[in-house]
């Protein structure tokens, strides 16, 4: 689905009203392993910043993609809890990428080096 959306709409917002109820379903699906993966990362079973250095800018650009189905399915559906998990990494993401605008994906940028008192500040 990521494919089929990346082609049609680049990273701009997916536009519900163009979209069939097949791809619909694909995308409740993919929101879903989003959500469950969103969830681990929320608990600390997988690392943040690991997520981040692995795949942030996909999770971010994923996000305000998909975010007119997340937005219209709460509404639909009067739960705005829905699809929480994956907008709260999404929000951790952008915070650690506000805080550490300059860091990319070279060693010297260790967890160690996220994990100082700076970032400890931003939680």
């Amino acid at each position: 689905i990521e494919k089929k959306l990346f082609l049609k709409y680049g990273l701009d917002p997916i536009h519900l009203d163009e979209l069939d109820e097949e791809t619909l379903l694909q995308i409740k699906q993919y929101l879903s392993l989003l959500e469950r993966f969103s969830l681990g990362v929320n608990l600390g079973v997988y690392d943040l910043i690991v997520a981040d250095r692995m795949s942030g800018s996909f999770f971010i650009n994923t996000y305000y993609q998909l975010q007119p189905f997340i937005l219209d399915i709460r509404k639909k559906r009067f739960d705005n809890r829905l699809y929480e998990e994956f907008e709260h990494m999404k929000n951790e993401l952008e915070k650690i990428r506000s805080t550490f605008p300059e860091i990319g994906g070279e060693i010297k940028h260790s967890p160690t080096f996220y994990n100082s008192k700076s970032l400890a500040k931003t939680k």
